[in-house]
C-alpha cells in the first residue's frame, strides 16, 4: 500500500513538472542539471553552464534547483557563483543556500527519500547585454566531500 502511494505521488510531482515545463516554454532560456556521480560533490568539481541571451529588454529569473537524499549531514550549502558576461567581465558572488530548519527538515518538497529545493539566485533582473554568458557552479563548504547531493542545475526564464 504505501508503494503505491510513493508511486502515485512520484507520478504526480512528474506529472507537474512536465505541465509547469508545458507552460513556461516559450518563456524557458536554458534548464540543465547535473547529475553527480555517487552523490557526491567535491570541492575541486565546478559545473558549468553556459547560455545566450538575445533580448536585453526582458526580465529574467535564475533558480538553482537541488536534488539533494535524506543522508545530507547539513543544514545549509554554500555556493560560490561566478558569472561571465560577453563583454568578459565576472563577477562572484558566495551564496548561503538555506535548506532545512533546526530539526533537519527540508524547506523543498521531499518525496521518497528525495529533496527538491528550487532557489533563487537572480529575481527579475535585465540581464543587459546580448551575447553567450557563463556560469560556474562550485560547492563552498570546508570539507572536500559534501555527501548525499544527487542533482545540481539551473533554470532561467523570462519574466512576463
Amino acid at each position: 500500500m504505501a508503494t503505491n502511494l510513493a508511486y502515485c505521488k512520484l507520478l504526480i510531482f512528474n506529472l507537474l513538472i512536465f505541465l509547469n515545463n508545458s507552460c513556461t516554454e516559450n518563456t524557458l532560456i536554458i534548464n540543465k542539471i547535473y547529475t553527480l556521480k555517487d552523490e557526491i560533490w567535491h570541492r575541486d568539481s565546478t559545473l558549468n553552464f553556459k547560455f545566450t541571451i538575445v533580448d536585453t529588454s526582458s526580465v529574467y529569473n535564475i533558480f538553482l534547483y537541488l536534488k539533494i537524499t535524506n543522508s545530507y549531514p547539513k543544514r545549509n550549502l554554500y555556493i560560490f557563483a561566478t558569472y561571465a558576461f560577453p563583454n568578459g567581465d565576472n563577477f562572484r558572488d558566495t551564496i548561503n543556500c538555506i535548506l532545512a530548519d533546526e530539526r533537519g527538515y527540508f524547506y523543498g518538497t521531499s518525496l521518497l527519500g528525495l529533496n527538491f529545493e528550487n532557489l533563487f539566485l537572480i529575481k527579475q533582473q535585465k540581464l543587459n547585454q546580448k551575447g553567450v554568458y557563463k556560469l560556474k557552479l562550485e560547492q563552498g563548504l570546508r570539507t572536500v566531500v559534501i555527501k548525499g547531493i544527487k542533482n545540481v542545475g539551473i533554470r532561467i526564464e523570462k519574466v512576463k
